[in-house]
């Protein structure tokens, strides 16, 4: 871990930290400090750790429910500590290289110098020509050493990423060509960053997954913009001022779009028990409770009832891949609001746990959900 000097100033659920780990102690100390200038302190291993507001201290238990989110804090003031460790490293490899080059260009220079007057100097010249000789030799088999350190660390990752890719892109192989360069970058990024949570050896039902999830929710909600956007386009082509004005007038369209489509597709749906679906682990007995039926109110329904007509008019004409699955009216509205929610969970809650980015993956890309639910994936419904 980084230096116990070293303050690292990070992001986490949009609000600025700053931690340093103090290692020249028995046991590593973590300290964090928010904004406002409370501390919280944990001992490597300890599952006790202090927290310190307006000079009053607390010990809390990180493994109780409740403190959940210190838990997620701590580990991402852990990860990016490791990532400024692995950037020093790299700067201080570079420095040596540079300062090596440098001494090599030095002993080469007098290795050249010494080599032209060798034959008209005396037998202890020769011999510390001999030295300097050798001393160039090691110099160089170190720099050799040190670049191939330095390629091996640049080359792990490297295989890892193109590994990464190559598996999402096996397990999407019939529509990987059909999916726009970002949402192929956001897959990739969401399973490296799934990996890079599990080989930290954090339990799963603490595993924190809210970067892997907001990459992976993020393409649906670009989805449902797009279809949104042509759906604006054909009311304005078709003069229906109305259905623009309505829209515009709910904010429906850009920032709450996963919450508009489902409205504009029918009146009930099923999506998640959001008491249940909170939870940091889904236990069997809970399976059955997952789910519940959803209906918009009758106020809600007269906003978008009007609508329904011109927008089945519109899928009808529309040259897109995903207009045969825009017709199951219920699946798109189940789907895609069970992904708004999860969407939800992911960029505003403290934590994001495994099975809950278990279940956003089956909605988004297909695949066997924790209850054996087979889920055939937005992306799959659309493209193939």
């Amino acid at each position: 871990m980084s230096s116990p000097c070293m303050a690292i100033t990070f992001q986490f659920n949009r609000r600025c930290y700053t931690c340093y780990c103090q290692t020249n102690q028995p046991v590593p100390v973590l300290r964090i400090r928010n904004h406002r200038g409370e501390l919280l302190v944990v001992e490597k291993g300890n599952p006790l750790a202090t927290v310190v507001r307006d000079k009053r201290t607390e010990v809390i238990d990180l493994r109780d429910k409740r403190y959940s989110h210190f838990f997620n804090l701590i580990r991402m003031a852990v990860v990016h500590l490791e990532m400024a460790e692995k950037n020093n490293l790299l700067t201080e490899k570079d420095k040596a290289i540079a300062n090596l080059s440098a001494q090599l260009a030095i002993l080469e220079e007098r290795y050249r110098i010494l080599a032209q007057q060798q034959n008209n100097i005396p037998r202890e010249i020769q011999n510390r020509l001999a030295k300097l000789e050798q001393g160039l030799h090691i110099k160089h088999q170190e720099n050799i050493q040190l670049q191939q350190k330095i390629q091996q660390i640049i080359d792990t990752d490297q295989s890892s990423d193109a590994h990464i890719a190559a598996v999402v892109k096996a397990s999407l192989e019939s529509i990987w060509s059909a999916l726009t360069e970002t949402d192929r970058r956001d897959l990739i990024l969401a399973a490296k960053h799934c990996q890079q949570v599990e080989a930290r050896g954090f339990g799963a039902s603490l595993g924190d997954y809210k970067e892997a999830g907001m990459r992976l929710s993020g393409i649906p909600e670009r989805i449902v913009r797009f279809i949104m956007k042509n759906f604006m386009q054909y009311a304005e082509r078709t003069g229906n001022w109305e259905i623009i004005r309505t829209l515009r007038e709910n904010n429906r369209v850009g920032k709450e779009t996963l919450g508009s489509l489902p409205r504009l597709v029918c009146q009930e749906w099923y999506t998640y028990d959001e008491r249940v679906l909170q939870q940091e682990t889904l236990p069997e007995e809970d399976y059955c409770n997952l789910y519940r039926l959803k209906k918009i109110s009758e106020e809600e329904n007269n906003i978008y009832a009007f609508m329904r007509p011109h927008f089945q008019r519109f899928v009808e004409t529309w040259e897109y891949p995903g207009t045969k699955w825009l017709r199951q009216s219920i699946t798109v509205a189940s789907t895609i609001d069970k992904i708004r929610l999860l969407r939800n969970l992911a960029i505003h809650g403290d934590a994001f746990y495994r099975w809950q980015y278990a279940e956003l993956k089956c909605l988004v890309c297909g695949g066997t959900t924790i209850d054996d639910r087979k889920e055939i994936g937005l992306l799959p419904s659309i493209y193939v």
